[in-house]
């Protein structure tokens, strides 16, 4: 029923194109009936022409001849170019929903994945699901109509004699059913196996500095021929049982033919046959090994195509974001204030809890610090109100509207990022500023924004200026670079709420100074939450919020907590600030 299920939803992409499947099954049509037309004109051929010397049938077998394979060469070119029309259609099809879905999907949940493992969905999973459908398509068609074609031209000749090719139904049958299952578990495998070497391609792509720093090429190569090794290996199991599963079947019916033919050759012996008649079985019975094998073979494509389709429309059911293109005409602008009401959560897997009951309130246009050792639960703060993640217990309101009311699109509409980890695309330094629902904002409004976020001076020196590709992302930029040109995005976007989580971070010291006067440019008249992991840049904020442990542990501005002589003060001295 399983499969069943997947084939089913595999149809749908099928009915879509309805009509180019019809021109497919046509041509497929066409390519069988004019294959096992062959034998058929085998024995009128040879008894008039060698036996019968008949001059008119002498003169026209080789224009018929010629015509015959002329159609048969129509059909195969129709079978073959509208069969690759529909499957690379699908393919893309499929891809192209794999990828809506991959935009939907939780922040956790790709977080919580491997990049080459979903990489490896769209590329092997997708392709195979397309590559086995074109083959099972093939065979269903074409190799099916030419065995009954061909059987049925050998009932004609002898019915009782073509009765004894049905002895080799049984154990085909049972011969198919023990490689079936062969077959889907080294499919599966092979799945499992080719996200693993995508993914250590991937790592070794992101990481290439941290491998060649810290010598690491011998521990990637050890790696990535573990995983090969391992592809290969299912590979090899595969082949085996579907090279294993061709031949048996060949036997059985090599078994059956070789009766036949010495059947047939006693009678032509007795003269109870011509030499055309016997040619023309001897070639049916041979041209059926063909079209029996592969479909002995679709076996192979169906477990292929099961597996694939399986992971394909499992990852499409994944769970998305709830209601994330809702109210895209009817968004509401709030005015900026948080309230947080004893939040608790906890990440899955993890015992402990993340934060504890955090009660909080930001007033519009509060400028709101967030400070506290690693895993204090700062940036779990800033993902909750970004709706990354939802909260376990308690709840969150804008301007007195529960979190759970907003729509995704809705909320995050009011709320410009800019985090430490800046994520540019290799596009140029305008598509990155100007990106998504900024888009239509004119070139005026963009270079306003390169100027509030101090990256004017070094976009003009760029070889394009505005239209300079920064490559993947953003690696042709310094990270100071980097960071204003994500300033600007969120200066330009203009929304009431602003989170910069931990911008400064990882900046040197003049790369800091432009950052932060860049921060106080975007936050004038904005609500502000700062997670900061250099204090120096939050020492002018309204409110300063100490973090540990996933609690609140004070809260005041710099100069109340620096008085309390407490865990901040503590945080100021070991900053020498």
């Amino acid at each position: 029923m399983n499969d069943l299920y997947y084939l089913r939803r595999l149809s749908i992409y099928i009915k879509k194109y309805w009509y180019i499947f019809i021109f497919t099954t046509i041509g497929l049509v066409i390519n069988a009936l004019t294959e096992a037309a062959i034998p058929i004109v085998i024995k009128p051929f040879i008894d008039g022409t060698f036996v019968d010397k008949d001059q008119t049938i002498i003169k026209m077998a080789p224009v018929f001849l010629v015509c015959l394979f002329l159609i048969r060469g129509i059909g195969g070119f129709m079978g073959h170019y509208f069969g690759s029309w529909l499957s690379t259609k699908i393919i893309m099809d499929i891809r192209n929903h794999m990828f809506q879905t991959v935009l939907k999907l939780p922040t956790q949940t790709i977080e919580g994945s491997t990049t080459g493992k979903i990489i490896s969905k769209f590329t092997y999973d997708a392709s195979n699901v397309a590559y086995s459908l074109g083959n099972i398509i093939t065979i269903v068609v074409k190799d099916t109509l030419l065995v009954l074609g061909l059987l049925s031209y050998l009932f004609f000749l002898d019915w009782k004699l073509t009765l004894i090719t049905f002895l080799m139904i049984p154990p085909i049958v049972y011969v198919v059913k023990y490689f079936n299952k062969r077959l889907r578990k080294t499919s599966i495998k092979m799945q499992e196996m080719m996200s693993e070497v995508t993914q250590t391609i991937n790592e070794t792509t992101n990481c290439n500095k941290i491998i060649k720093i810290y010598d690491g090429f011998e521990n990637e190569r050890n790696k990535f021929l573990k995983n090969i090794k391992d592809l290969r290996f299912w590979q090899m199991k595969q082949s085996v049982a579907a090279a294993a599963n061709v031949p048996s079947v060949q036997f059985f019916v090599a078994l059956v033919c070789s009766i036949i033919i010495y059947y047939v050759t006693i009678r032509a012996q007795n003269d109870l046959t011509t030499v055309g008649g016997f040619i023309s079985y001897i070639a049916a019975m041979l041209m059926l090994s063909s079209p029996i094998k592969r479909l002995t073979s679709i076996a192979e494509h169906f477990q292929k195509i099961i597996a694939a389709s399986k992971s394909v429309f499992d990852f499409m059911d994944e769970e998305v974001e709830p209601n994330i293109e809702e109210n895209k005409k009817s968004i509401r602008t709030f005015s900026g204030r948080i309230t947080f009401e004893k939040i608790t959560y906890s990440y899955p897997n993890s015992k402990d809890s993340a934060l504890k009951n955090i009660s909080l309130k930001i007033n519009a246009g509060d400028k709101v610090a967030i400070v506290g050792s690693s895993g204090s639960g700062k940036t779990t703060l800033a993902n909750l109100i970004t709706k990354f993640i939802d909260s376990n217990i308690g709840n969150i309101y804008f301007d007195d509207i529960e979190i759970k009311k907003i729509s995704v699109n809705e909320l995050r509409k009011n709320i410009a990022f800019v985090g430490q980890q800046i994520d540019l695309f290799n596009d140029s330094v305008k598509n990155n500023i100007a990106y998504g629902e900024l888009s239509n904002k004119n070139e005026n409004d963009i270079r306003k924004a390169c100027e509030f976020a101090y990256a004017s001076d070094f976009i003009t020196n760029l070889p394009e200026g505005l239209n300079t590709k920064i490559g993947e992302r953003g690696s042709r930029l310094s990270g100071g670079q980097r960071q204003r040109i994500a300033i600007a995005r969120a200066i330009l976007k203009d929304a009431p709420i602003i989170i910069f989580d931990e911008a400064t971070a990882a900046l040197d010291s003049e790369s800091e100074k432009f950052i932060q006067l860049a921060i106080e440019n975007i936050s004038k008249k904005k609500t502000c939450l700062i997670i900061a992991h250099r204090l120096s840049t939050i020492k002018k904020v309204d409110k300063i919020i100490v973090l540990e442990n996933g609690s609140i542990v004070e809260a005041g501005t710099h100069d109340e907590l620096i008085k309390q002589n407490k865990q901040y003060a503590n945080f100021i001295k070991m900053q020498n600030i």
